[in-house]
């Protein structure tokens, strides 16, 4: 792992740390980091093929396979043969990947088998709600660099303990389950915070009133983050306080907050800033239990609500835009940890 302090950047790369990121992104565009990237890309492709064709073989071998929504007695067999020959669900299984294969790749996603509306329509009205609960979760969850920090600063004392003991309660019970418990022991009695949905009816325009419906899911879905952060953070700053750069900065006498700021914390969110880029995926892709729990309208409840119907081509949608963003995510922390390495 890579470690950087001002003595070695400027006598490796000539460079100040400001001009460092710069640098760095130069540095990667050259030949063999470019090949490697793109190599890394082909696999991306290939493992996301891979994924389209293994989930579709999935969705087809499970009980009922995707005709069963249509297996109605009170539809008549010949109806129950056009719709299913509506869909081509008749043909191989290999014929029908083929053909969904060749639509996904000009942008169709097929309709759905419930209401026969374009999937992509269906996903695309879900999304803003997911990445309002995102992005708000996720500007929560900074919280736990600071936590991380004030713990490892006051390491093995009282409120290091007691910052460990809260987390590792929270981390061993689901947060979904945490957030119910919320709704029924202090949302329902109380009447402080609603117990679900994104806004209360008749006030969809009401900015408070959408924040109030935010602030538990929000905070159930940023517990995660503080976990991860805190606990990341906490380690790297002690193995970066036993770097020989740190205790040549404490023998020249800088103070113990300029050590921790100019070379410590520089230093330490290196790894920290890859996991966040790992995190870019679930801006979009939504958390399936907490939307069902807390009513929330996004891409994850759709996904419930999509397997609980059979609605195949949903599920098919879903999987694969996941799988895109989790291999785009995957791909923009290469390109950063890539280029820093090589620094």
């Amino acid at each position: 792992m890579v470690r950087w302090s001002i003595a070695q950047t400027t006598a490796k790369t000539g460079r100040s740390l400001i001009a460092l990121p710069c640098f760095a992104f130069r540095h990667i565009s050259m030949g063999g980091n470019l090949r490697y990237i793109l190599r890394r890309v082909v696999q991306s492709i290939v493992i996301l093929w891979a994924i389209s064709l293994i989930a579709f073989v999935i969705m087809h071998l499970a009980p009922g396979g995707p005709g069963a929504i249509y297996e109605d007695p009170t539809i008549s067999p010949e109806a129950t043969e056009r719709i299913r020959e509506s869909f081509g669900l008749n043909d191989p299984i290999l014929t029908q990947y083929v053909r969904w294969l060749g639509s996904i790749l000009q942008g169709d996603f097929g309709r759905s088998f419930v209401d026969s509306r374009p999937v992509l329509g269906k996903i695309s009205e879900r999304i803003p709600a997911t990445i309002q609960l995102n992005v708000a979760a996720r500007l929560l969850g900074l919280l736990g660099i600071p936590l991380g920090i004030y713990s490892a600063v006051r390491r093995n004392r009282f409120i290091d303990h007691f910052i460990r003991i809260l987390l590792s309660i929270g981390s061993a019970a689901p947060h979904w389950w945490i957030g119910l418990m919320f709704l029924v022991f202090v949302a329902a009695p109380t009447g402080w915070l609603p117990l679900g949905g994104m806004y209360t009816i008749g006030k969809q325009e009401d900015l408070l009133d959408r924040i109030w419906h935010l602030v538990l899911p929000a905070t159930m879905y940023a517990f995660g983050d503080w976990i991860v952060w805190s606990r990341y953070l906490r380690s790297e700053i002690f193995e970066v306080l036993n770097q020989d750069y740190v205790r040549t900065a404490h023998a020249k006498g800088l103070t113990g907050s300029r050590i921790l700021t100019r070379h410590v914390l520089r230093n330490a969110m290196i790894p920290v800033i890859t996991i966040f880029g790992g995190s870019f995926a679930t801006i979009i892709s939504g958390s399936v239990a907490l939307e069902t729990v807390f009513s929330w309208p996004g891409i994850g409840r759709l996904a419930y609500t999509a397997s609980i119907q059979r609605d195949y081509p949903v599920i098919m949608a879903l999987i694969l835009i996941s799988s895109l963003l989790v291999m785009l995510g995957n791909l923009l922390l290469i390109w950063l940890t890539h280029g820093l390495t090589h620094v």
